[in-house]
């Protein structure tokens, strides 16, 4: 059994974005019958790692041409996987309406999120625009979303490190 989660309420800084709140989700995956139960990784999955990892614990070979992602099967059995210290991630649409596309890389370090649309104003999802959180925002002046400005949020430049 595999238990992970969507990106949750709609949260500036979340939901339609690559931002951390957005992006750091659980994934519990359950393997009943396995000598290696409660083991905890460290490693940086995606949800692209998932495919290639059911068709690796089910012995079907896979090809990096039918999935992006990348087996962490041998997690699973105790092995602490090394070299899983970056994650790639891109957003496109959310919603029929609200397209501003992102790209982004993140280290442990770092992250980079590249704005494909930062000549636009970035488009706000329905869910959030209606959530107590952006009109309390929005009612207080809307100076800022956390540590952001409300114009670098609603106005990002190409590239965020």
């Amino acid at each position: 059994m595999v238990y992970i989660s969507d990106n949750g309420a709609p949260f500036p800084n979340s939901k339609t974005t690559l931002d951390k709140p957005g992006r750091r989700l659980p994934c519990i995956v359950r393997t009943p019958g396995r000598a290696h139960a409660g083991t905890v990784q460290e490693a940086m999955v995606t949800w692209a790692d998932l495919p290639p990892m059911f068709l690796d614990v089910a012995r079907i070979a896979a090809t990096t041409a039918a999935c992006d992602g990348r087996s962490f099967r041998a997690g699973l059995e105790g092995v602490k996987l090394t070299e899983w210290d970056e994650v790639f991630a891109s957003h496109s649409f959310h919603e029929v309406t609200v397209d501003y596309p992102l790209r982004m890389v993140r280290t442990r370090e770092f992250k980079l999120i590249h704005n494909l649309a930062s000549g636009l104003p970035f488009a706000v999802a329905n869910d959030l625009v209606h959530s107590p959180t952006w009109i309390r925002a929005k009612e207080s002046g809307g100076r800022r979303f956390g540590r952001r400005p409300m114009d670098r949020f609603l106005r990002r430049s190409e590239l965020e490190l």
